[in-house]
């Protein structure tokens, strides 16, 4: 009877993972340029529309961005304090330059558009990503290396405020940003994005 009961737990418990695949398999967002998935399609103020919202503020600041960056040591935002020289201005520009193309990434030689998940408790994950997220329970987002997921936590949603504020910047030490409690790159949405964004493409081959 017990062996019976282990089998019977098991065998609800894989059809309610299929259930739950199945039943947010079309909640599939389309900004134009990323894909956001089992958000929530079509709520209103959900968390598919947050994620549009900000993307598409992200996307807005962008050019001003990139223009300053092309100025290298002689920009008032930063650049001189991670860079001692503009040799690396090429870099930073081509990668911004991604981020506003929104540009695909190569998955088995085709080009996958890069998908933001959002997590939540036992939805159906790989293993690494189960484990890292069930180990380390503030973080606010998951990069899943070799494919086009990026996973977006409960914590992402429900404690990181939406935008750093005005004219506060973050403070450097010796090239690096200087991470604390109050880190604003750490605890907002949209440094968040943008740091998972980066990674992504900073790992992956893209396209042209």
């Amino acid at each position: 009877m017990r062996l019976y009961n282990r089998i019977a737990l098991l065998v609800l418990s894989i059809v309610r993972i299929a259930l739950s695949q199945d039943l947010r398999s079309e909640d599939i967002t389309n900004n134009g340029n990323y894909l956001i998935a089992r958000c929530g399609k079509n709520i209103p103020g959900g968390k598919a529309d947050q994620l549009v919202s900000l993307l598409r503020e992200i996307g807005e600041d962008l050019p001003t961005i990139i223009v300053y960056a092309n100025t290298g040591t002689s920009s008032d935002y930063g650049f001189k304090s991670l860079f001692t020289s503009n040799d690396a201005v090429p870099v930073v520009t081509a990668n911004y330059g991604k981020l506003s193309d929104a540009e695909s990434v190569l998955i088995d030689g085709r080009a996958t558009q890069i998908t933001f998940v959002c997590f939540e408790p036992g939805d159906p994950v790989p293993d690494s990503v189960y484990h890292t997220i069930s180990t380390q329970p503030r973080g606010a987002a998951f990069n899943e290396f070799g494919s086009e997921k990026i996973y977006l936590t409960p914590f992402f949603f429900n404690h990181l405020r939406r935008s750093p504020e005005p004219y506060r910047c973050p403070i450097f030490r010796r090239s690096h940003i200087a991470i604390n409690g109050d880190d604003i790159l750490g605890t907002t949405q949209y440094g968040v994005i943008i740091h998972e964004l980066m990674d992504k493409y900073l790992h992956f081959d893209y396209l042209e």
